[in-house]
């Protein structure tokens, strides 16, 4: 595999002393997507270091792919040793993403009408200028050039979903537009705002994953023993309080699961949103509860070496150039790790080590259960609603242990109850 780096269009990547490292994304899902970042490290010996500045444009590739896109932030040159006859530097360069021009960008001076979470954040992007910008007379937007300047931003838009609930309307007053799309994230229960490697922004809303149903499959054979997987009374939550309205103070409802309340005691999250309608609240808080409830060994992470001879070249492309929220399963999983035969989630985000001899990715992942919208069954009929994706896709959903309320009694031993859970009958 070939990786290069180029600042502001010089290669650099024959200077690169201990390779190149580039996170992406979130470390869980819990977490808001983090600015992207890039660090490596430039020798000379009798020679210059190139000239960096601040704010350069750093743009790293493998086989061809973007695989980073963004500006220095942090440079700091070290002498490790120096005569009448020789001297040596090292050049440690930080570069991060396009989402941390979000954090110093002001917009929300104008009021916004009530509206869907995707038409706001689309809203919000809008007024804070991420289109390429063009330089003076010249029509070149910065994504071709590559060059470095002062105002730029982001590449432009990737996707922005239409979104799934309505936000209140909001009165005019300026804040920085990442916390302002935190908001509509957080009201929306959606994975939210992303960049991408080529530096677009992006939102995806509450349905986004579940209408993205074609997955990276990774055989565990090639993964060796290099996943890591956890289970934590802080990833548990069974009583939910949202926030929604326009009254002062706002109105709020909630949710619980009394069966996990009484076998862990309770443990509440309460959220503040700016969600317009009642049911939209209610949905948040139930999903929450409903996948949130109950203790899972989750998978965390995932480590590919991408010089594998074994990998397939299909699988080596999509791992080179990954996406924020692109599903995967593993297939031929160890019975003894737990986590069954097969096992099916989505990136978060992932972390790229190019050194001599040795490429590999570290995948973060989060099980497809805590993305994908609840699924019901009505009471009188057999009809099932709001089912989204593949019905192995929605395997996770179904709850492994029926019961009633707070009684152990199955369907089995029961009848004429009300089911207000979907259930997989064995």
């Amino acid at each position: 595999m070939t990786t290069t780096v180029t600042i502001n269009n010089l290669p650099v990547e024959a200077r690169v002393l201990e390779g190149v490292t580039i996170r992406y994304g979130r470390d869980g899902i819990d977490d808001t997507v983090p600015a992207s970042s890039c660090s490596l490290q430039l020798l000379a010996t009798n020679e210059a270091q190139p000239a960096i500045s601040l704010r350069d444009l750093v743009v790293v590739k493998i086989d061809g792919t973007t695989v980073f896109r963004g500006k220095v932030t942090d440079r700091q040159i070290d002498v490790p040793f120096i005569d009448s006859a020789r001297i040596g530097t090292i050049q440690s360069v930080i570069a991060v993403g396009a989402l941390s021009e979000l954090g110093r960008i002001l917009a929300g001076g104008v009021a916004y009408p009530s509206e869907l979470d995707g038409a706001r954040v689309s809203r919000i992007l809008t007024e804070a200028a991420p289109l390429a910008p063009t330089i003076d007379a010249s029509t070149g937007p910065i994504s071709t050039s590559e060059q470095s300047y002062d105002y730029w931003a982001s590449a432009g838009l990737e996707t922005i979903d239409a979104g799934t609930v309505t936000l209140n309307a909001r009165t005019g007053a300026t804040a920085k537009a990442l916390e302002l799309v935190d908001t509509v994230t957080t009201s929306a229960g959606s994975p939210g705002l992303y960049e991408t490697p080529a530096g677009l922004y992006g939102y995806a809303d509450a349905r986004r994953r579940s209408k993205n149903i074609t997955p990276i499959t990774l055989d565990a054979a090639i993964i060796g023993a290099s996943i890591t997987s956890a289970s934590r009374v802080g990833d548990l939550i069974n009583t939910v309080s949202v926030t929604y309205g326009t009254s002062s103070p706002q109105a709020a409802v909630s949710a619980t699961d009394p069966l996990s309340t009484n076998a862990f005691g309770t443990i509440a999250k309460s959220i503040t949103t700016e969600l317009a309608s009642l049911t939209d609240a209610e949905d948040l808080a139930t999903r929450i509860t409903r996948t949130r409830s109950e203790p899972r060994l989750n998978l965390e992470s995932i480590t590919v070496n991408l010089d594998l001879p074994a990998l397939d070249p299909a699988v080596k492309t999509a791992l080179t150039g990954p996406t924020y929220g692109k599903p995967i399963t593993l297939t031929g999983l160890d019975s003894r790790m737990g986590l069954g035969s097969t096992w099916q989630g989505f990136i978060e985000g992932w972390t790229i080590s190019a050194r001599q001899g040795r490429e590999a990715i570290t995948l973060n992942v989060s099980a497809r259960v805590y993305s994908l919208l609840l699924a019901t069954v009505s009471q009188l009929s057999s009809s099932v609603n709001r089912l989204e994706g593949t019905v192995d896709g929605l395997a996770e959903l179904w709850a492994p242990d029926p019961r009633f309320d707070s009684l152990s009694n199955t369907i089995n031993s029961l009848s004429a109850y009300t089911i207000d859970r979907a259930y997989k009958i064995a």
